[in-house]
């Protein structure tokens, strides 16, 4: 055995090279400080425990690294340098052997390889034209594959996994074109998709997508669009018409959708925050209409949309494309929050839990409430519509409906902490009485969660480590049952853009405010035409700051769009 296999732990697990800059991460580990941190940055979750981490909260590791100076100077002193023996290296031949037929994901065309050909396949990978740069693997990538293949979920669900490779040289363009792709069904099915913005698409698409079992397949899509395009197959193109995918694949999910995307602005034009006196178009655009009472909506990085299918009991997730997938089926979803690392966030009522899910649905871990301080029960009750906010050092924020408080978990933490209510259900400052959608600030004052109250008719302003709320909206007849809230910091003030569910309105409110200062969706009222809502639930803004709604009561989601224009003379 060499010198080196008995100083295992002077060897970081991600580089199996000795350290150079040990760093210990939240999970207890230790790493050379440059692959945690990329690796931090592009799975947000430690590589053996699975558990999120923080790259502000490594620390150095003083110990290990003396004592590799000690052991470089050691083998200095002996003319011995660090190497792996002939025996040794025989070893890790017969390891690589017995992974080569091992398939694994290729991140960026979802495409499956066996191990032995992922170094080749990533060179000349179609969807990574950008990104092409020699690479090694390293054995215990190989190991990692291994238990991702065989690891399974805890609690009741079992979920196959699929190993997806992650070339540690390959850094993405900020402007990257790449999409994400679903899988299709098992027999051929069509999804049309009405557009009038610019669209590049590559006709050929290869994908593999994991649901609640794992699935693979080849997909031909052929699209007619309004614009001249890239790809690898006959295109048409005419100046206005209705683009329709078909794909043929292999699965056992069955996919039929019809989406309308429409892009009103680019991002140069777009405000990187809308002025006070922003507007949005009174006629909304019906994204989907293919839902039983939608609850929630969320919008990752790549502009696909996460739908709360609530009451067909399933998850949805609809692609820039026009394609669908369902991620999850027998859950009740109510809220969808999507942090930083495109990883969902879904509250179950089935279970009065809250999943956390990779963004192709994988089961990363669940939160049940079983421990919280503060609290005089230890277990969520998840009525009506409780809700999710992950901040950016992804702390978890939930309410709690049905023991009306609000509870945050820290990262890496099994136990939560009462930080909102607690105090039973009612209306004095320190209660709350069923709190729905919830906002923190992480701009002005960093920590206070708005809470809409719903029983209450008010919206709380909760100061991070206060005792009670403050109320900074309250008014019966428009904020009947608020139900969602958002919070934007403008160049001179806050502004809240708040969802009532039995006003059906989506509402533009300054805070303290004794009434709205505009109705930015649902202007026609209740009802089910283009500028109406009926029972509007969960709202989140695009990157563009175009608006979508859950307009739970017509089975659908609209889009209100942003006008730039009401902010061309602001200051």
């Amino acid at each position: 055995m060499s010198s080196v296999d008995t100083q295992q732990y002077l060897i970081c697990p991600l580089t199996l090279q000795l350290f150079n800059e040990p760093v210990t991460a939240e999970d207890g580990h230790t790493y050379e400080r440059k692959a945690i941190t990329e690796w931090i940055t592009q799975h947000g979750t430690s590589p053996i425990t699975k558990k999120f981490l923080s790259i502000n909260r490594l620390t150095p590791n003083y110990a290990i690294k003396d004592a590799v100076e000690a052991f470089k100077q050691q083998q200095a002193q002996s003319n011995i340098l660090p190497s792996i023996s002939i025996a040794d290296a025989n070893v890790n031949a017969d390891k690589r052997q017995n992974f080569e037929a091992l398939d694994v994901l290729c991140r960026y065309c979802r495409l499956t390889q066996q191990f032995s050909s992922i170094k080749e396949h990533q060179l000349r990978c179609s969807s990574n034209s950008d990104n092409i740069v020699p690479f090694e693997i390293a054995d215990n990538e190989a190991m990692f594959a291994k238990s991702q293949q065989t690891s399974s979920s805890n609690k009741a669900f079992q979920y196959k996994k699929t190993f997806s490779f992650t070339n540690p040289l390959a850094h993405r363009a900020a402007n990257s074109t790449t999409t994400e792709e679903p899988a299709s069904p098992s027999t051929t099915s069509t999804s049309t998709m009405a557009s009038t913005s610019m669209m590049a698409t590559t006709s050929t698409i290869a994908s593999t997508a994991t649901m609640t079992t794992i699935l693979t397949m080849t997909s031909t899509l052929t699209m007619a669009t309004t614009s001249t395009m890239a790809s690898t197959s006959t295109m048409a193109t005419t100046s206005t018409m209705t683009s329709t995918a078909t794909m043929t694949s292999s699965s056992t999910t069955i996919l039929t959708s019809t989406m309308a995307t429409t892009s009103s602005s680019t991002l140069d034009s777009t405000p990187q925050m809308p002025c006070a006196s922003a507007e949005w178009s009174s006629t909304g655009i019906t994204i989907t209409s293919d839902l039983d009472s939608p609850h929630d909506i969320a919008i990752d990085s790549r502009d696909n949309i996460i739908v709360a299918d609530t009451e067909n009991h399933r998850l949805q997730k609809y692609f820039t494309n026009g394609t669908n997938m369902t991620l999850l089926t027998d859950i009740k979803a109510s809220s969808i929050f999507i942090d930083k690392y495109d990883n969902i966030y879904v509250t179950d009522a089935f279970g009065d839990e809250v999943r956390i899910l990779s963004s192709n649905g994988e089961l990363i871990t669940i939160i049940d409430g079983s421990n919280i301080s503060g609290s005089i029960v230890n277990h969520f009750v998840f009525d009506g519509q409780p809700c999710l906010y992950v901040d950016k050092n992804n702390t978890v924020y939930i309410s709690d409906t049905g023991n009306h408080q609000v509870i945050k978990y820290y990262p890496n933490s099994t136990s939560g902490i009462v930080v909102a209510g607690g105090k039973g259900q009612g209306p004095e400052l320190n209660q709350l009485n069923t709190p729905y959608g919830i906002y923190v600030d992480e701009i002005n004052e960093i920590g206070a969660i708005y809470i809409c109250d719903l029983q209450n008719h008010r919206i709380q302003k909760w100061l991070n480590g206060a005792n009670e709320g403050i109320t900074v909206a309250a008014n019966d007849d428009q904020l009947d049952s608020p139900v969602s809230i958002l919070l934007q910091s403008t160049a001179d003030r806050m502004v809240m853009f708040i969802s009532s569910f039995s006003a059906n309105h989506v509402f533009k409110w300054i805070p303290y405010e004794q009434e709205a200062q505009s109705v930015i969706a649902g202007i026609g009222g209740f009802g089910d035409e283009a500028n109406q809502l009926d029972a509007p639930r969960g709202i989140k803004f695009d990157k563009y700051w175009n608006l979508y709604v859950a307009d739970s009561g017509n089975n659908r989601v609209q889009k209100f769009l942003f006008n730039t224009s009401s902010c061309d003379n602001s200051d």
